[in-house]
């Protein structure tokens, strides 16, 4: 979720076909409803949700994440993990969402996504125990290591990135051990630095904000 200079909440969710129960009629979708399995956005404007489809058709599944920012012109970047693998991204700063453009390959999971006062925007996700920074846009993305992440196979793993008032992003995460929230911070050279939050605190259901 995030909110535009309006303060309205803008959205971002997977959208599924509703498995059909023995017995059950096929559910009727209304005309012009999105045709899952699809990614949405919602955004709440005078009091009622406007819904539409960032993509249809799109290789997601129930352990898709998806991650959304507005940017001070109020257009919505959404980025979401397809299954098997990878990471997508689109916007629709022109008006209509794009083409979504591929990220990455590899299998990804927590997501987070911040855009900067000045439309930069950094996202974050954990892919092949590594803790990843990405920055970019509608012409491509950069990707950056930012640390070793924890893993714990009954526990979900999750990433929370922003922007500090420099423009560099701040990247909180589970760490390596499993035990300690982490935050990452890098330096206008491009150098990720982490520190502990409280050694043996867990970590796990990551959220950070700025003041």
């Amino acid at each position: 979720i995030d909110v535009d200079a309006e303060a309205n909440p803008h959205v971002s969710y997977i959208a599924l076909q509703e498995p059909i129960r023995e017995g059950e009629p096929e559910a009727v979708r209304p005309i012009g409803a999105p045709e899952p399995p699809a990614v949405l956005v919602a955004t709440l404007r005078e009091g009622a949700w406007e819904i539409g489809p960032v993509a249809e058709g799109a290789k997601v599944s129930e352990r898709s994440d998806t991650a959304i920012a507005v940017d001070a012109d109020g257009a919505n970047h959404v980025i979401w993990s397809e299954r098997p693998v990878g990471v997508v991204y689109s916007t629709d700063a022109d008006g209509a969402f794009a083409e979504p453009q591929r990220i990455t390959d590899g299998f990804v999971t927590g997501l987070s996504l911040a855009a900067a006062e000045t439309g930069t925007l950094w996202a974050a996700w954990v892919e092949e125990g590594q803790v990843r920074a990405a920055t970019g846009g509608a012409t491509g993305w950069t990707v950056e290591d930012v640390a070793v992440a924890g893993a714990r196979a009954d526990l979900p793993v999750a990433t929370a990135v922003a922007v500090g008032s420099d423009g560099q992003p701040i990247v909180a995460f589970t760490g390596a051990d499993a035990n300690a929230p982490m935050v990452a911070r890098r330096d206008s050279g491009g150098t990720w630095t982490s520190e502990e939050v409280e050694p043996g605190g867990g970590g796990y259901g990551i959220s950070m904000a700025l003041d």
